[in-house]
């Protein structure tokens, strides 16, 4: 089977792939931890996010383009797609507004300790 990399884009065999002593796989091109993708699995998973209007807005507009999110109830992959739902806190309430984003990129702990453990910095692209 295939794999490839998200973090550097190397594409190599299953066998390549590095072990470390807790059981945790890595790419044996650059040793990124977590971002293994079998390119035998093609399924893009869809999760629905709340998002400040404001903040969904500059999304639309394009001026927004990552996202900080928690991954304790989930497991974001890059060509997922988010369904961003304008949620007001104040009314405790959902605006019906809405947009549809592909995660391209993603920036763990791993990659960058200022990142908090179990966060995630999702660089997004508007779907049109």
């Amino acid at each position: 089977m295939k794999v490839r990399c998200n973090n550097c884009m190397a594409v190599f065999d299953e066998e390549d792939i590095t072990v470390d002593d807790n059981d945790k796989e890595h790419c044996p091109e650059c040793g990124a931890e977590g971002y293994l993708m079998d390119l035998t699995d093609r399924r893009t998973y869809v999760h629905e996010l709340k998002i400040a209007p404001s903040f969904l807005t500059s999304v639309k507009a394009g001026f927004k383009r990552a996202e900080f999110r928690k991954e304790d109830d989930r497991t974001f992959r890059v060509c997922d797609e988010i369904i961003l739902k304008g949620y007001d806190a104040y009314f405790n309430r959902y605006t019906g507004d809405e947009c549809r984003v592909t995660i391209t990129h993603i920036m763990r702990h791993s990659d960058f300790e200022a990142i908090p453990e179990g966060w995630a910095i999702l660089s997004i692209e508007v779907v049109e």
